[in-house]
């Protein structure tokens, strides 16, 4: 046996499905200037979702998008942290019909860009692999501040059609303000 075989270590999180749940405290941290006790609020996700769903289901497949509703229905936006560390959250690509990548960046980047000194904003995605945030935009990329320590990703690497690199769900986009 060789001394390094070149097998590198599994990172924690790379075998568990819970970037859902390290994207919202995440969230939290990056827009109340680290001011959010991450382990508690970690805790509080995990032990809401076990009243719904069972923990297990969600280290094996991850939250999908009416999972992902629930936790922020139900932590984010209600009781302790609803009153303490307020946020706006919209869903603005939910009703409607006719949608591109195109018009979906385009408006993603708007609200990223908007210049207004009383918010700070976040986008949250969801795509069939990953819970990310993003942060800002450019022509060509989409910056991250992200449990997968991903930094950036090109736009094209993105479509609402399944089976074109990471697939995006209209359900499962998030704009997210934090007030000052």
């Amino acid at each position: 046996m060789t001394k390094d075989s070149g097998i590198v270590a599994s990172q924690q999180g790379d075998l568990d499905c819970l970037c859902g749940a390290y994207s919202l405290v995440n969230m939290m941290s990056y827009l109340f200037d680290g001011r959010i006790k991450r382990r508690p609020l970690m805790r509080t996700l995990l032990k809401e979702f076990s009243y719904e769903w069972s923990l297990d289901e969600w280290l094996t497949l991850g939250l999908d998008g009416h999972q992902m509703d629930y936790l922020i229905e139900n932590v984010i936006t209600t009781g302790y942290y609803a009153k303490h560390f307020p946020l706006i959250i919209t869903h603005p690509f939910r009703q409607r019909k006719i949608l591109t990548h195109r018009t979906i960046f385009r408006e993603m980047e708007q609200f990223l860009g908007h210049q207004d000194n009383h918010f700070s904003r976040l986008i949250l995605i969801g795509t069939q692999y990953h819970w990310s945030l993003v942060k800002s935009m450019d022509e060509q990329y989409l910056y991250f501040h992200d449990s997968g320590g991903q930094p950036r990703l090109r736009k094209s690497r993105y479509s609402l059609k399944p089976g074109h690199g990471h697939q995006l769900f209209t359900h499962c986009i998030y704009f997210i303000e934090r007030e000052f």
